[in-house]
């Protein structure tokens, strides 16, 4: 299960059906036709989304033909059980002509978002909604309309300073106060994981949160990951349940289900180092975009730097 090997054995009973002949039975464990379990294949799919499938293959031990069918039935299985289309409220539709002739892509948008006030939730003075549009990554025009509406409803404090309109969340308003404590919640969330992180006996080498909830771009069906570095002197029972653990207080927390990826000392060197051949891109962004919630950086451990500071 992930860079852990699992030895799993089951009976997988052949069934008669009247459509399909006879046929193995489905198991929870497995999507039909796979020779993987779901949570590896959700791994797999994972990882294929932030480097190279050849990147994958090497990390994971398969063959990278094998990583191609294992995004497809993990992305068939998510189109499967959710509705593209529900929460949306403003659809912006268009199309988009590519290659020769008649040929379009038809672009679906829902506009509602809530970057602007996440934007304005981060900051306690004024901006203009130039500056506001271009930090939450909104056209001007669509902040300005957007503005005017959250100002009727008293999200939003604005007043004109010439040509310019200068907005700031107004915290004195109910929702907006939840706004605000929204906007922080990563930090505080954050500071939970480190305490959690305190507690783990044996105590991890590194345990470095990254993927989309250090980006601050988690949303409720994101998930929380988590690099976990392996104490040589650990006991593995003992590591194993502070692991578990924590990943069950993690999914307490914040409601979102923890993937761990988990070396021992040897083996994280050679697969973070800057030498390595694959896997780059990865630890190149878990470099960049990680969150440190107990032990040592990823630079640290694998220079050994950590030793002397310990």
């Amino acid at each position: 299960m992930g860079a852990t090997i699992v030895e799993l054995e089951a009976a997988a009973p052949r069934v008669r059906c009247r459509a399909h002949g006879v046929v193995v039975a489905a198991v929870p464990w497995a999507r039909p036709g796979s020779r993987f379990t779901r949570p590896f294949e959700d791994q797999v799919a994972w990882l294929a989304a932030h480097c190279s499938a050849s990147a994958v293959a090497e990390l994971m031990g398969v063959a990278w033909r094998s990583v191609t069918s294992v995004i497809e039935r993990v992305v068939a299985d998510a189109l499967g059980s959710r509705d593209l289309l529900a929460g949306m409220t403003r659809v912006g539709i268009d199309e988009l002509a590519y290659r020769k002739g008649q040929r379009y892509l038809l672009a679906v948008t829902d506009h509602a978002t809530g970057r602007l006030l996440a934007a304005l939730a981060r900051v306690d003075a004024e901006l203009p909604i130039s500056t506001l549009a271009s930090v939450a990554g909104v056209g001007r025009t669509r902040a300005s309309g957007l503005i005017s509406e959250l100002s009727g409803l008293g999200l939003v404090d604005r007043r004109e300073i010439g040509r310019t309109t200068m907005v700031r969340l107004a915290r004195d308003n109910a929702v907006g106060s939840l706004v605000d404590r929204l906007g922080h919640l990563q930090s505080v969330v954050t500071d939970q994981l480190r305490l959690m992180a305190a507690e783990m006996d044996p105590a991890p080498l590194a345990l470095v949160v990254f993927g989309s909830f250090a980006r601050g771009e988690a949303n409720v069906d994101s998930d929380i990951d988590v690099l976990a570095v392996r104490p040589g002197d650990a006991d593995s029972d003992r590591w194993a349940d502070a692991l578990a653990t924590f990943a069950t207080n993690a999914r307490r927390l914040t409601g979102n289900p923890v993937q761990i990826l988990e070396y021992d000392l040897a083996e994280f060197r050679r697969r973070a180092s800057p030498r390595a051949k694959t896997g780059r891109a990865f630890w190149e962004a878990l470099r960049r975009d990680g969150v440190i919630l107990a032990g040592a950086s990823v630079d640290e451990l694998v220079s050994g730097r950590h030793v002397a500071s310990r």
